[in-house]
């Protein structure tokens, strides 16, 4: 995967959003680490990379991604153009990551 000065400022999240491939049904993700180039979900399955998508956050207008990497459970997308960084800021303020990490907790173990 592809290294930009995006991905310098990087914090773990727990954020719940929605993405949408082209016009494919909506899946219901979490987001557990948030840059301001990209995102690491946790999708529960696979993803098909390669392919384009929107990121929904509630309040938030929706990002336009690309999907470079899915192992397991879970996914990295790089977004078309980097989250300002008063935008990352609010989110990782509203959305810590809780102190067991989420697929513990969801029942499909550790990375």
């Amino acid at each position: 995967m592809r290294v930009t000065q995006w991905d310098a400022l990087q914090w773990p999240v727990e954020i719940p959003a929605t993405i949408r491939e082209g016009r494919g049904c909506a899946i219901d993700i979490t987001i557990v680490n948030l840059s301001l180039g990209g995102c690491r979900v946790w999708a529960g399955y696979s993803l098909r990379t390669g392919r384009s998508g929107k990121l929904v956050i509630a309040k938030f207008s929706p990002i336009t991604l690309d999907i470079v990497e899915s192992e397991a459970w879970f996914a990295t997308f790089r977004f078309d153009q980097p989250i300002h960084y008063s935008v990352l800021d609010h989110l990782r303020m509203l959305y810590p990551a809780g102190e067991q990490p989420i697929a513990q907790r969801k029942g499909y173990g550790g990375l």
